[in-house]
C-alpha cells in the first residue's frame, strides 16, 4: 500500500513539474516570439507612457526613461511628494506606472491593476536589462557608476558579504556588511544603514576612499585587490604589509609579493572569492 501511495505521488509531482517547465517555457517563447505582448496602442493613443515618482527618486526614473526609450514611447513623469500621492494618482488611473519600496526596500514596478499585459512587459524588460544578478543590482549600478567601480564588482562584495540579505550580524551591517562607523561616516546615518539603497550607496563611498587611500598604486586590478583586502580587514594591516614589502625592497605596488607579509588569512580568502564571483558575473553578460 505504501509502495503504491508513494508511486502516485512520485508521478504527480513528476506531472507538475512538466506543467511548470512547460508554463515557463512558453512564457519565454511568447516574449522571445513578440517581444510587446502589451497592445501600446493604447498608451500611443493617450499620448504618452505617463509616470509618478517620489522626486528623489532618480534610479526610478533612469530607469524608466530606458524603458520608454526602449518601446519607442513618449514619457510624462509627475513628481509626488510621498507614496500616499502616488497611491491616489494610481488608484484613480492617472499614472500608468510607478514605484512602491516594500518592507525589505526591494525595488520594484507597480503598474495599474487593470493593465496585466502591461506588467508583464515591464517585468520582462526589466529582468533581461536591469536585474540580471539580484534584487539591489539597481543600486549597485547607480554607486558603481558614481564611483568609476564595474557595479559587478560592488555585487560580488554583497553576495559574498551577505547573500544579498539585508541582516545586521556581529561582524557588519545589512547587504554590504560594513560597520556602524563605517555607516555614519560615509552617508548612512542613523538607521539609514538599514536601507539597502543607503548600505550601498555608503559601502561604495567607502571603497572610493579606500581606492584614493592606494592610489599609489597605478595598475587599477591591482589596486582592487588591495581595496578588497582593506575593505574586509582595515587600512592598517594592509598598509603594514605594504611597509614591510617596502623594507625588504619588494614591489610593493603588487598584491603577491605584499601578501607574503599580509597575515590575515581570512582576508585573502575574502578577495578571493570575490574576485571569483566578479569573474563569474562578468561572463554571465
Amino acid at each position: 500500500m505504501w509502495r503504491k501511495q508513494h508511486f502516485r505521488n512520485t508521478i504527480v509531482m513528476l506531472l507538475i513539474s512538466i506543467v511548470l517547465v512547460c508554463g515557463t517555457g512558453v512564457y519565454e517563447i511568447r516574449y522571445s516570439l513578440w517581444n510587446i505582448p502589451y497592445d501600446w496602442s493604447e498608451i500611443r493613443s493617450a499620448g504618452c507612457l505617463r509616470v509618478s515618482s517620489i522626486k528623489d527618486d532618480t534610479v526610478f526614473v533612469g530607469q524608466v526613461i530606458r524603458f520608454a526609450k526602449s518601446k519607442n514611447l513618449e514619457i510624462d513623469i509627475n513628481y509626488c511628494s510621498n507614496i500616499d500621492e502616488l497611491w491616489l494618482n494610481l488608484v484613480a488611473y492617472k499614472t500608468d506606472l510607478v514605484h512602491f519600496p516594500n518592507d525589505n526596500n526591494e525595488y520594484s514596478w507597480t503598474t495599474r491593476h487593470n493593465s496585466h499585459q502591461l506588467k508583464d512587459s515591464v517585468d520582462f524588460w526589466y529582468d533581461r536589462n536591469i536585474r540580471s544578478i539580484s534584487k539591489w543590482d539597481c543600486y549597485f549600478r547607480q554607486y558603481g557608476d558614481s564611483i568609476g567601480w564595474d557595479w559587478k564588482m560592488l555585487a560580488a562584495i554583497g553576495y559574498v558579504e551577505s547573500r544579498f540579505k539585508n541582516i545586521n550580524s556581529s561582524t557588519g551591517l545589512g547587504v554590504m556588511q560594513i560597520s556602524r562607523t563605517i555607516a555614519t561616516k560615509f552617508g548612512a546615518i542613523g538607521s539609514m544603514y538599514q536601507n539597502p539603497h543607503y548600505n550601498i550607496k555608503a559601502a561604495a563611498n567607502y571603497i572610493k576612499y579606500l581606492d584614493n587611500t592606494f592610489s599609489m598604486i597605478q595598475d587599477r586590478e591591482e589596486r582592487t585587490k588591495f581595496v578588497l583586502a582593506a575593505y574586509n580587514a582595515g587600512t592598517k594591516p594592509v598598509k603594514n604589509a605594504i611597509n614591510t614589502a617596502k623594507q625588504h625592497k619588494i614591489n610593493e605596488c603588487e598584491w603577491d609579493n605584499v601578501a607574503k607579509y599580509f597575515r590575515n588569512n581570512h582576508s585573502k580568502r575574502y578577495q578571493k572569492l570575490i574576485l571569483e564571483k566578479y569573474n563569474e558575473y562578468r561572463i554571465k553578460e
